[in-house]
């Protein structure tokens, strides 16, 4: 939780890019083994936000920021650890486009990347949005994710992402949301399932 303190005005933030871009992964097929380093990497991605005024420039797309200071800054911090700095380039290049990606990169650090990228950017969508009825949002929300495809996001992530969920999905999604964030997120997790109900009943 005091990662989750990184932005302040966004709490738990690195918690819903964690579970964004792990269902993604999932709906995807990557193996099970890779999805643990995933979520690590996804609630340290910010780790090198260093004010809140800075997060909210990155939330908010401000004109001329540097999006990549963070990012280095985090390789920095990572790279004294050996367990830790396992995840260090997946976050120094979180920010970078699909078609930027440095040749060298190893791909399973390049999609970690990408997904970590999809999920932060729908997360802040989703702030920008309102928390209350994500659901609510969803087709704009996949509108805006579908422009990306090519150049910043990998097709083949932007279609993992698109592909949706089931009911099914979506609980155990919900599930994992209030076991990693308690109080709070037990109403967006009975809130969602409320709005998923009465969509499908439309």
């Amino acid at each position: 939780d005091a990662l989750d303190l990184v932005g302040v005005n966004d709490f738990q933030h690195g918690k819903r890019v964690a579970m964004i871009a792990r269902e993604t992964a999932v709906l995807m097929g990557l193996p099970a083994v890779r999805l643990d380093n995933l979520v690590f990497a996804c609630l340290l991605h910010d780790l090198g936000v260093s004010s809140t005024a800075e997060h909210r420039r990155l939330v908010s797309g401000a004109a001329g920021h540097d999006t990549q200071a963070h990012c280095e800054r985090a390789f920095e911090l990572l790279q004294p650890f050996a367990h830790l700095s396992l995840l260090a380039n997946a976050i120094r290049y979180h920010h970078t486009p699909w078609a930027d990606l440095p040749a060298d990169l190893g791909e399973a650090d390049a999609i970690d990347s990408n997904l970590i990228q999809l999920a932060d950017r729908v997360d802040a969508l989703l702030l920008r949005h309102g928390l209350d009825n994500p659901l609510f949002h969803a087709a704009s929300i996949c509108r805006e994710i579908s422009a990306l495809a090519g150049h910043v996001l990998r097709p083949e992530i932007v279609a993992a992402f698109l592909a949706g969920a089931t009911r099914e999905e979506v609980l155990e999604t919900a599930a994992m949301g209030i076991y990693m964030g308690a109080g709070p997120s037990t109403i967006y997790a009975a809130e969602t399932l409320r709005a998923l109900d009465e969509s499908s009943a439309t």
